[in-house]
């Protein structure tokens, strides 16, 4: 361990004297040893100094603690030997609890001058920090200010700083430089170099203006940065696949007193408030160095808010964004619960139309309702069938289908809680929010029957309007397992055909001068020959599928009739009677 001194040289300075002494009139020798101005050590034997050597000896070993803690101000110089090996070096550092330090790292010629800490949920302390200046840290109580003429110490390999034989230094404080956030004393900062080189000295240099200094810090050894999973980095909290490796730097917190004190990191396995992220192991790349905020999604359905490479907020839960409205679901299977599908109807002049939603409930009674705009959309056609719809009479209940034998669903007549799901992209289910709720099964909203059960029935959507583009699917499973197909069209005008006024026989006619409009079942979805109405079709009034037809007959201008239910479904098709 080094020990500080007083000696008398034979010479103006170390560089230049042959000997060393312990009395002014330099009549006794110093002892055999090594003597150092922290700049450069030489070894005394019988009087004469051997040759200089640089100081690199006067490192600190990486991850070993140094600090000063005195009654004095200065400028306090420092080196770690972080060897050869490549990676990542964490710097944890306290400061006073009412007078704030300044720190500047230098490594491989370039400067590190950014902290953070636990809970920073801000900018990086020191963000606004000249480029090569030292960012002053800790306690708000106290202001740095350029102070002159202050010593200089330097550091000895066993943490310790004594004062140096180096001409005395001003030590310039900009209000741009200091950042005093976080409150000094028991808080932890962290700062992280990255090593990408074999040099194997980083200068970590402290600057404390103010009489009363005290700082200590602990430079690890470079290693890789622990990893986590996460989504690719976006300006959104959308649900998404998780496909990517990403490394944070945990932050840490102290025990004990000075000079015994000891940082112990963080335990955090995922990135929480306030730590550093990166791209790589060896903190070369910090993720979002911007002002504006990028998210990464995690496995557990929670994301990380990135702002200028710190995390600072962590959210409970991604955003499920709506689902195109084009196209098949196939959503994997399910517990008794409730199931939503946000489909993306599309918000322009042109997204407007009727909405079909083709719905299998397979083996198991499920039950299903759309919500579009306010209204809730409980009529279904089946093929072979037509009319389901709860017969509650209750607004927005659930119209139940599939097996008529399975009486799985009786158990849960009422109201209940269930758990509550939400369709990703991924054709995943994720937890709802909230993830519970409360939704009501009537005995009437039983509409199971054979030929319900696998097949597609459906609903007509009337999307009249541009706005709102939000189309909600909601299937109740009450049964302990649930598994279920969707399909969806897109918004169009429905198909036309030419027919007469509502009839009350289907009698033959020659007189088409009504224009009508027909949503086909999934059978027929894409087929472009259809060009009439098939039994079990819903008909309307107008190509958006707002007004059901009137009961009645029609007859068509190919000279077949439809009848049509209360419920605007057809329910009977043939040709029409001549007139004798």
């Amino acid at each position: 361990m080094a020990t500080e001194g007083t000696y008398y040289l034979n010479g103006p300075d170390l560089v230049s004297s042959s000997a060393i002494f312990t009395d002014p009139d330099m009549n006794v020798c110093a002892p055999d040893g090594f003597y150092s101005n922290g700049q450069i050590v030489r070894e005394q034997v019988n009087c004469i100094l051997l040759p200089q050597q640089d100081c690199p000896t006067c490192a600190v070993p990486c991850g070993q603690i140094a600090g000063f803690s005195s009654n004095v101000n200065g400028t306090f110089l420092g080196q770690t030997s972080v060897g050869a090996d490549l990676g990542a070096v964490i710097i944890y550092s306290i400061v006073g609890n009412s007078i704030p330090d300044g720190v500047l790292v230098t490594y491989d010629n370039q400067t590190f001058n950014q902290l953070t800490f636990q809970g920073n949920n801000g900018t990086p302390i020191g963000l606004n920090s000249t480029i090569g200046s030292p960012t002053y840290y800790g306690s708000a109580q106290r202001t740095p200010t350029t102070t002159n003429n202050l010593p200089v110490y330097t550091i000895q390999s066993d943490g310790n700083y004594i004062q140096s034989s180096l001409p005395n230094r001003n030590i310039v404080v900009d209000s741009n430089n200091v950042d005093l956030r976080g409150g000094g004393g028991a808080t932890v900062y962290t700062q992280v170099i990255p090593k990408a080189t074999s040099v194997s000295i980083m200068n970590i240099d402290y600057f404390g203006p103010i009489v009363g200094t005290f700082f200590q810090y602990e430079a690890s050894c470079p290693a890789a940065l622990p990893s986590f999973q996460g989504a690719a980095i976006k300006g959104n909290t959308d649900c998404a696949n998780i496909d990517t490796t990403y490394y944070f730097a945990p932050n840490a917190t102290v025990t004990g007193a000075f000079p015994n004190q000891t940082f112990v990191p963080d335990t955090n396995t995922v990135p929480i408030v306030g730590n550093y992220v990166y791209s790589d192991a060896n903190a070369g790349n910090g993720l979002n160095l911007t002002a504006t905020p990028q998210y990464i999604i995690l496995a557990d359905n929670s994301y990380l808010e990135i702002v200028h490479g710190i995390v600072v907020t962590v959210g409970a839960q991604c955003t499920s964004p709506p689902l195109p409205c084009s196209g098949s679901l196939n959503p994997p299977v399910g517990n008794q619960g409730h199931y939503t599908v946000e489909l993306d109807a599309g918000s322009t002049q042109n997204d407007v139309g009727a909405v079909m939603v083709y719905f299998d409930p397979q083996s198991f009674p499920d039950a299903i309702r759309v919500e579009y705009d306010g209204v809730y959309y409980n009529t279904l056609s089946t093929p072979s069938l037509g009319y389901r719809q709860s017969q509650s009479g209750i607004a927005g209940a659930f119209t139940l289908l599939g097996d008529p034998n399975n009486n799985c669903w009786a158990g849960q007549v009422g109201t209940n809680t269930y758990n509550r799901s939400i369709l990703r992209p991924t054709n995943t289910w994720a937890a709802n929010n909230p993830s519970t709720g409360n939704y009501t099964l009537n005995t009437t909203d039983n509409q199971t029957n054979a030929a319900t059960q696998n097949v597609f029935s459906y609903i007509v959507i009337p999307k009249p309007n541009a706005t709102p583009n939000i189309v909600t699917v909601e299937v109740l499973g009450p049964c302990p397992g649930t598994g279920f197909n969707l399909a969806i069209d897109c918004p169009i005008q429905l198909p036309s055909f030419q027919s007469s006024t509502v009839q009350s026989n289907n009698d033959c006619t020659a007189s088409f001068s009504q224009v009508y409009y027909f949503a086909k079942d999934y059978a027929d979805r894409a087929d472009a020959t259809v060009v009439y109405p098939k039994l079990y079709y819903f008909v309307f009034e107008d190509h958006d599928g707002i007004t059901p037809l009137a009961q009645g007959i029609y007859i068509m201008d190919n000279n077949d009739f439809i009848q049509v239910d209360a419920n605007g479904i057809v329910i009977a098709t043939g040709a029409c009677a001549p007139i004798p």
